[in-house]
């Protein structure tokens, strides 16, 4: 309570990441490449970058780490877990299929979805994208128990992207059911870019946020008011 440190734990080689609390549950999800180091764990990466989750406990002891990723470079950004236990990590992947990493890719670069337990094996996973780009930036999960995952997306209609860009980048929100099944999907933003910083869900509503640069054009229906302005 008087912000003096308890403990601090080393992730070697770390390239970004992030931490965050699952559930009353300390987890890293970092980005390396070679190898990854943490506690009494050293785990060989799949491709380039590779997802390294683990679990903590409240002394800062490692209980479990896990690997995920493909042949090339993938990185987490975002994770929630479910009533059932389950945890659900969104990111990055610019991976063919390779390592553990199953589901296809369909341009430069996926959101990809991972279904984890809570020993971190890997139960299911899927990709998002079309022949442009995605870049996912949080996963949220409704009180009825669906997924709803926030991206910016470069991509016209293509691979599994249903709709048409309306200009450089859009917003894109997917509801997924937790085997992963794109239940829908909705494209927002006008004839510049739109990028979104984060999504959630409340009350059986869903908030996106994020920047745009476009006038009134697509389904963004109120005007710019400087250069880039909160959207």
């Amino acid at each position: 309570p008087n912000g003096n440190p308890l403990w601090a734990r080393a992730i070697a080689p770390y390239e970004e990441g992030s931490l965050s609390f699952v559930n009353n549950k300390l987890g890293f999800s970092v980005s390396a490449a070679g190898t990854v180091s943490i506690g009494s764990y050293t785990l060989p990466c799949m491709g380039g970058y590779d997802i390294c989750v683990g679990e903590l406990d409240p002394n800062g002891n490692v209980l479990w780490a896990k690997v995920y990723g493909g042949t090339s470079n993938d990185e987490a950004y975002s994770a929630v877990q479910a009533t059932n236990n389950s945890i659900f990590i969104c990111g990055i992947s610019n991976s063919t299929t390779g390592g553990n990493k199953t589901s296809p890719s369909y341009g430069n670069g996926d959101s990809w979805i991972i279904k984890i337990d809570t020993s971190g094996n890997l139960l299911n996973q899927t990709t998002i994208g079309g022949s442009s780009g995605e870049t996912p930036f949080s996963i949220d999960i409704s009180d009825d128990g669906y997924l709803y995952c926030g991206m910016i997306t470069g991509s016209s209609a293509s691979g599994n992207i249903s709709s048409s860009t309306y200009g450089g980048s859009d917003y894109l929100v997917c509801k997924l059911d937790q085997s992963l099944n794109i239940i829908w999907q909705k494209r927002l933003g006008g004839s510049s870019s739109e990028y979104a910083a984060h999504a959630g869900c409340s009350h059986g509503k869903i908030s996106i946020s994020g920047y745009t640069n476009s006038p009134i054009s697509g389904n963004k229906t109120d005007a710019n008011c400087n250069d880039y302005d909160f959207w």
